[in-house]
């Protein structure tokens, strides 16, 4: 996780310094317009960093286990989120929750889930 942000920390100084150069061509951007796009870089590119560095944490595990579980396999939530529990933005209070991530591209097939039947409930 930490390798990943250095990256991305060491990418963003690079694009940040190579835009505030000075010398200037007629291709060339001005330090202002670098500046700019660097920033929108920024915004379209940390989310999915972000969800990449989650997902790779929420699924490195053996084994189910509180709300961690391996790829094509579930995590149950057996209890209610705590206020506190800052994983997600926020989680609802309220409710329990089953997390699975599945490994299932466009151009695979979709795994199935077979939920077994209750008596009722």
């Amino acid at each position: 996780m930490q390798i990943q942000m250095k990256i991305v920390v060491v990418t963003l100084t690079a694009i940040l310094l190579g835009c505030a150069k000075e010398e200037q061509t007629d291709d060339s951007l001005t330090a202002a317009e670098g500046r700019a796009l660097a920033q929108e870089a920024f915004i379209f590119g940390m989310p999915i960093i972000y969800f990449s560095i989650n997902q790779g944490v929420m699924t490195n595990v053996a084994k189910p286990e509180g709300a961690r579980a391996p790829y094509n396999q579930f995590a149950h939530f057996r209890e209610f989120a705590d206020p506190s529990n800052r994983t997600v933005v926020a989680w609802n209070v309220d409710t329990l929750y089953s997390i699975g991530r599945s490994t299932s591209g466009p151009s695979q097939s979709f795994g199935r889930c077979r939920i077994p039947a209750t008596d009722g409930g």
